[in-house]
């Protein structure tokens, strides 16, 4: 990764690069009373043979996002559950991140994001307790769920459903001893993301928050990478020999899984 310095005149120069397509991130920062970007730029470049030269580029300010947080079927006064977070992350990453601090749902179902980079995101709401699960994320009408949030395009709403089901058991190894730190894959049959969790050391997994009624394949895996993890040919490959459920609103099943293979 290769960097420049900004000079007093706005000018910069970044050398030594071998030709390719590059995405070139530029930001103003503040250090006092706290480091905080004040204004971000992102634009793609294409560098050949020869110096390329991009123009003048324009910083832009990060924006605002606020939105509303609502469960289906409450009851008027009912507040939001608290310790919920908003969190919008890179479309491309498809099943978790937390690298960027969220906006905090008041118990009303209000939050504001006041500084975000002007950017395409996919929403994730963090915090979620038992039975509570995501219906919907929509900006202007349109879901914003898997990409297409944009800061300043309007209003979020986010409408929360109370009834998920619950699906717990163990990681068990062919002796049936058990198998700590495994990963549990819950990946709904069609649309949407694949859901993750980590076994504890007696091969324990629960999922109690984040899970919608509806078809899934459940499937656990040990020794995995990191990257692995979050490899769409991974996670497919493993769900071929995975465990079908059907899932009914407030239900709970208990699943023992036998380990997979992650070759």
């Amino acid at each position: 990764m290769a960097g420049g310095e900004i000079a007093e005149n706005g000018h910069y120069e970044i050398c030594g690069l071998a030709p390719g397509e590059y995405r070139l991130d530029f930001s103003s920062v503040v250090e006092e009373p706290y480091l905080h970007v004040v204004s971000y730029l992102s634009a793609d470049a294409l560098v050949d043979k020869e110096d390329v030269d991009l123009g003048s580029l324009q910083l832009l300010g990060p924006g605002e996002l606020r939105g509303t947080v609502s469960v289906k079927d409450a009851k008027p006064g009912d507040s939001i559950p608290a310790g919920i977070g908003i969190r919008l992350v890179p479309p491309e990453l498809r099943l978790y991140t937390l690298d960027m601090p969220p906006g905090t749902v008041q118990a009303d179902g209000t939050f504001d994001m006041p500084r975000v980079f002007m950017d395409d995101y996919a929403v994730r709401v963090a915090g979620l307790p038992a039975d509570y699960y995501v219906i919907r994320a929509a900006q202007q009408g349109r879901s914003v769920s898997d990409g297409g949030l944009r800061p300043g395009n309007g209003d979020l709403e986010i409408t929360l459903g109370a009834d998920g089901p619950v699906v717990s058991g163990r990681v068990l190894a062919a002796d049936d001893s058990a198998i700590p730190d495994a990963s549990v894959f819950l990946i709904p049959k069609g649309s949407g993301k694949p859901l993750l969790r980590q076994s504890d050391q007696t091969g324990t997994y629960q999922f109690a928050a984040g899970v919608q009624p509806g078809e899934y394949r459940l499937v656990a895996a040990s020794d995995l990478m990191e990257w692995q993890r979050q490899d769409a040919a991974t996670v497919t490959r493993l769900a071929a020999s995975g465990v079908d459920l059907t899932l009914g609103a407030r239900e709970s099943r208990t699943v023992d899984l036998r380990i997979q293979a992650t070759r």
